[in-house]
């Protein structure tokens, strides 16, 4: 954590979340500082284990996974929202065919 955060929103990245441990962790440090909301966002949303229940079970307001990994219905909870990378994927597919542009994507 840098800065102050306290009455601040906070919004975290991650790469892959797997048991969730240490995202709850990292969720109790900014409580602690006085954090108004924690959101979270993360490209690989693995979640074995006790993540969904740690997830759930924390302050987070919100974490928001892409479907690169299938979360199963029984992991899909009210704070656990999944985005679709599919259109970015079948543009950049489109894009290679073509000849055009992939890095025109991320402009």
């Amino acid at each position: 954590m840098v800065g102050e955060v306290r009455g601040r929103d906070a919004i975290i990245f991650e790469d892959e979340i797997s048991t969730g441990g240490t995202l709850a962790e990292s969720v109790k440090t900014l409580g602690n500082a006085g954090v108004k909301s924690i959101h979270v966002g993360a490209t690989h949303g693995v979640l074995c284990g006790p993540a969904v229940e740690r997830l759930t079970n924390s302050a987070l307001a919100s974490v928001v996974v892409t479907d690169t990994v299938y979360l199963p219905p029984d992991k899909q909870r009210n704070k656990i929202h999944t985005l679709s990378v599919a259109p970015l994927f079948a543009e950049a597919i489109r894009r290679i065919h073509t000849g055009e542009s992939v890095g025109a994507l991320f402009d």
